[in-house]
């Protein structure tokens, strides 16, 4: 019974287990610590939603291998040389002396009356972003004025100029309009300087007429508006008062006949739908029987009929 017990002398105390719930990281082992560390950093890494989820959070990228990685990089600056910087714009082109090439083209227009020379000029004239309607304006004002032949003789040649710029888009029908309304603003002028300036110029601007580039109205309706000089002595606009409205309108008139014939001619008349028709054109002193006589002696019976 009191045998001698075998179980030998007792080996060293058994390690104590530590709860880290109820302990502080003071009293963990240090390999204990270093391992919960490592274990927490890489929960943390991978949680999503977590208290890591900043490292995944907006701006990270997933690469092709699947893993997180930073914003991407920007691109590395070119290997080659900086861009040259852009050329600055030309400066802007000044226009061009108008009255200048005005008289050049008269001057060269009267020594040789090339048509092509001055199509070239008007052609100059658009490039120099010139004021169409009064460059031809003054080109014609001054053929009229050139001494040395016959009026009717330096205006027709220049028809040709004005239908070849037309043809390349030097000119436009709307610039020709233009150049019709200011003319016939200041005709009443003409008429005292050149009494048969108004029916040469109309003459010339009925071809124009003829071929449907311009209307009729462009001319005509732009004097008859002109306000009265002497509303005391007159009501009737100057143009009419001086008598040269009814002679410009039969030049127009004729030369429209010439190239389209009568009815041509009556058709021009209807699309100018003038107010008052022919009437308009007489001043309240002349009786409707001279008028008639005139519209006759133009060839333009249409017109005698409506007085």
């Amino acid at each position: 019974g009191g045998g001698r017990d075998r179980r030998g002398p007792p080996g060293p105390p058994a390690r104590p287990q530590y709860d880290s719930r109820h302990v502080s990281k003071d009293d963990l082992p240090r390999g204990t610590l270093n391992m919960q560390r490592q274990q927490s950093t890489e929960m943390l890494s991978f949680r999503p939603g977590g208290r890591g989820a900043g490292r995944d959070g907006p701006g990270m990228r997933r690469g092709p291998s699947g893993t997180f990685g930073g914003p991407a990089a920007p691109p590395p600056p070119s290997a080659g040389r900086p861009a040259a910087a852009a050329p600055p714009p030309p400066p802007p082109q000044q226009p061009v002396d108008e009255p200048k090439l005005v008289q050049q083209f008269v001057d060269e227009w009267f020594a040789s009356y090339s048509v092509e020379a001055a199509a070239e000029r008007i052609q100059e004239a658009k490039a120099g972003r010139a004021n169409l309607p009064r460059f031809l304006q003054s080109i014609l004002l001054q053929a009229l004025e050139q001494r040395g032949k016959d009026m009717k003789e330096r205006i027709q040649p220049l028809v040709p100029v004005v239908q070849q710029s037309l043809q390349a888009g030097s000119l436009t029908p709307a610039d020709l309009t233009a150049c019709m309304n200011s003319l016939g603003k200041t005709m009443h002028s003409l008429a005292d300087d050149l009494p048969k300036g108004p029916p040469v110029l109309g003459e010339f601007f009925g071809v124009f007429v003829a071929e449907g580039v311009v209307n009729l109205n462009a001319l005509l309706q732009p004097a008859l508006d002109e306000p009265p000089e002497s509303p005391e002595d007159s009501e009737d606009p100057p143009l009419v008062e001086r008598g040269a409205a009814l002679h410009m309108v039969a030049a127009i008139l004729s030369k429209v006949k010439e190239l389209k014939g009568e009815e041509g001619a009556e058709a021009a008349w209807k699309a100018a739908a003038i107010k008052d028709g022919v009437k308009s054109l007489l001043d309240s002193m002349t009786p409707s029987d001279v008028g008639q006589e005139d519209c006759k002696k133009a060839g333009l019976d249409f017109l005698a009929k409506e007085l």
